[in-house]
């Protein structure tokens, strides 16, 4: 977001300074920042499980061809 006041918005314990002409402008920004932030965690934690995953099979292919 560019121009405006600067604002202050907390995600968590964090702060964030966002701009924008008004307080509510500034809380949807936020918002969908948090939940950008979220979503990206939720897609790593997806991709860690399926490398665990493809892992554990070829461990027990390689058990099995031995």
């Amino acid at each position: 977001m560019t121009g405006g006041l600067p604002y202050v918005a907390f995600i968590g314990d964090l702060p964030m300074k966002f701009t924008s002409p008004s307080p509510m402008k500034v809380h949807k920004a936020a918002d969908a920042w948090r939940h950008a932030e979220l979503a990206k965690i939720a897609r790593a934690k997806a991709a860690k499980v399926a490398r665990l995953e493809a892992a554990r099979k070829a461990r027990e292919e390689r058990k099995t061809d031995a």
